[in-house]
């Protein structure tokens, strides 16, 4: 780095002296102040984040001081791992039967490091992101930098961890299942936090979120926990906003039944039962969800966001793996009481009975009552993935003649369904305000992100 601004030439012309001043390219992310060079280091891994300490004296320790902190051991000790996986057909035939104290030396060097850093850092720390092996926990290691990160953090309010298989293992399960070892957090650990995020854990008890007052984003992936855990930590989240709960098994009902709830995500669950009962729930997302819909019971009359899809790959697997299906989109409706945006991708319809209803499904929406909020409340419908089979014409019916205040309607579809999709401009409109656009085969990016700014801004 430059720390010199300019240089001067003399030169003697006709007895005149002329000078000459030759300009240098100024330092300017040398020159940046302390508090943007330690927003730009937040932004980076903690070993890109200390290597920048070799940039100059003006960056040395200054990750010291970052306000958010990402730990992966995978990139930490790298070296350390690749030798050993190096070493394994050369050196050590017999790997198998000496894998544990080689894990165990390699667990004790991650600990070892994060322990380090954690007592090195030495700012006001707000949110952190620890990905670790899952050999870890059977050392109390994640357990340790968890209770270090509360006490003496007292400003983190974002927290999360994600355990990883040793050394790149592989697995030959489709679906995970219960993890060999289990985390011992401390009773209400997480009780300062506002932020929690949980990957690839197996959870047996409910009292590391004892006495959650301020915790209000809770997402757990590929989480496995029984009914009751489950059960524990939604009640003692008090103030819990907003729930996402992906790709876990081990609970057999999902029962939810909270007032303060204000966005749920459910994404690839397979379950006997679901009951949401969430007064002020306005975003809901359900994408796969395997359960029987008569065993479906949906209360959030103040719903303002409504997606449904169909897409994960993991909840096929799982779908084929307990011989249940994921359910659809017009049966989700059929169950649920109040929407403004409804967004449904890649989703079709069939033509079979279901549930308790005495009438064909072709009669579905033409005898269902109109709902207040479809009446009164719903504006705007993105449907992608139109294929112009009944119950997507008929459902298409039911809300241009009924919703009054409607202001648009979006059908992508492809051309074998175009004339089916153009029969519905011919109904008779319930609002005066609505605009029915129609996309052929979806293939245009430009005409698809115009339609989701003007979604977003109605």
């Amino acid at each position: 780095m430059s720390f010199s601004n300019s240089s001067s030439v003399t030169t003697n012309t006709g007895g005149q002296r002329i000078t000459k001043v030759k300009m240098e390219n100024p330092d300017l992310i040398g020159n940046l102040s302390n508090e943007i060079k330690i927003m730009i280091l937040s932004k980076l891994s903690i070993d890109e984040a200390v290597r920048c300490s070799v940039l100059s004296k003006r960056w040395e320790g200054l990750w010291k001081e970052i306000s958010h902190m990402e730990l992966n051991v995978k990139t930490m000790v790298k070296p350390f791992t690749q030798l050993l996986q190096s070493r394994k057909a050369r050196t050590f035939p017999d790997f198998g039967a000496i894998a544990p104290p080689m894990v165990k030396s390699v667990s004790g060097c991650n600990s070892l490091v994060i322990m380090m850093i954690l007592a090195t850092h030495s700012g006001a720390m707000s949110s952190c992101r620890i990905k670790h092996f899952e050999k870890s926990l059977a050392f109390g290691d994640v357990e340790c930098w968890v209770h270090i990160l509360v006490e003496s953090k007292k400003g983190l309010k974002d927290l999360s961890l994600e355990s990883m298989p040793h050394c790149e293992e592989l697995t030959d399960k489709i679906v995970s299942d219960e993890h060999t070892f289990l985390p011992s957090f401390l009773h209400g650990v997480f009780e300062c936090l506002s932020s929690l995020e949980l990957i690839n854990y197996t959870l047996n008890s409910c009292l590391p979120f004892e006495e959650c007052n301020k915790l209000k984003k809770l997402t757990m992936k590929r989480i496995y926990l029984d009914d009751g855990t489950l059960s524990g930590i939604l009640k003692n989240c008090v103030v819990l906003e907003n729930f996402n709960l992906l790709e876990s098994t081990g609970f057999e009902r999902l029962i939810i039944v909270k007032s303060t709830l204000r966005v749920l995500q459910l994404q690839a669950l397979c379950v006997d039962e679901i009951q949401l009962c969430c007064n002020n729930l306005e975003v809901l997302l359900l994408e796969s969800v395997i359960c029987a819909v008569k065993n479906v019971s949906i209360s959030s009359p103040y719903l303002k966001t409504f997606h449904s899809y169909s897409n994960s790959m993991y909840a096929k697997m799982l779908s084929v793996e307990n011989g249940k299906s994921i359910m659809k989109t017009h049966e989700v409706l059929a169950h649920c009481s109040g929407l403004v945006v409804f967004r449904n991708k890649n989703q079709s319809s069939n033509s079979s009975k279901y549930g308790d209803y005495s009438h064909p499904i072709s009669k579905l929406w033409q005898r269902r009552e109109l709902c207040y909020c479809i009446g009164q409340k719903l504006k705007c419908v993105y449907i992608r993935g139109f294929r112009g089979k009944e119950q997507e014409v008929e459902f298409g019916k039911y809300l241009i003649t009924k919703a009054t205040m409607m202001k648009r309607i979006t059908l992508i579809c492809s051309s074998d369904s175009k004339e089916a999709a153009e029969k519905l401009l011919s109904l008779p409109m319930a609002s005066g305000n609505l605009s029915i656009n129609l996309i052929l085969n979806g293939n245009n990016p430009m005409e698809e992100f115009v339609e989701h700014q003007n979604r977003l801004n109605l």
